[in-house]
């Protein structure tokens, strides 16, 4: 599923929206879909140090996460432990490897673990310092994860 950046006009005003657009030619999108908004400059190329996210986005994205759509991330699908008890922390992709410190702003979001040291879905709880969008406009890996993009394609109503 393709990133799109879109201009729109809200009560006269123009707004840069970067969105997850389906493969499937539907120029339609749902309000889940939309990652945020941002201002656009003089030359209408949008201003990425003014993002914003989108609520609805990051609740779909959290129930996603929780493994409550038919869609789950494929971190709950693997071999993804740690010693019980620690928390599981979702690194962001855009990071690369992530051995050493890694900025608060990098990670995602985080699980409690169980018994075996596997992350607990329902516990997902999304980090609202992670950054969906540098204000470089590097975005998020999260938003080329192929089973978000299958989730938000497939859901109509967030």
């Amino acid at each position: 599923m393709p990133l799109a950046l879109m201009t729109v006009t809200r009560d006269g005003k123009n707004i840069s929206l970067l969105a997850l657009r389906p493969d499937d030619g539907i120029q339609a999108i749902g309000p889940h879909a939309v990652v945020g908004q941002m201002d656009p400059g003089p030359d209408g190329q949008p201003l990425w140090a003014t993002f914003r996210r989108n609520k609805t986005f990051v609740d779909f994205f959290t129930r996603f996460m929780r493994g409550q759509l038919p869609d789950r991330p494929a971190l709950l699908e693997g071999e993804a432990r740690v010693k019980p008890g620690e928390f599981l922390y979702v690194i962001d992709p855009r990071v690369g490897s992530a051995d050493g410190e890694v900025a608060f702003a990098e990670i995602v979001g985080w699980y409690r673990t169980d018994p075996s040291g596997s992350p607990i879905a329902s516990s997902f709880e999304y980090n609202s310092d992670h950054l969906l969008v540098r204000s470089d406009g590097v975005e998020s890996g999260i938003l080329r994860e192929a089973n978000l993009a299958s989730a938000v394609g497939r859901s109509a109503i967030a």
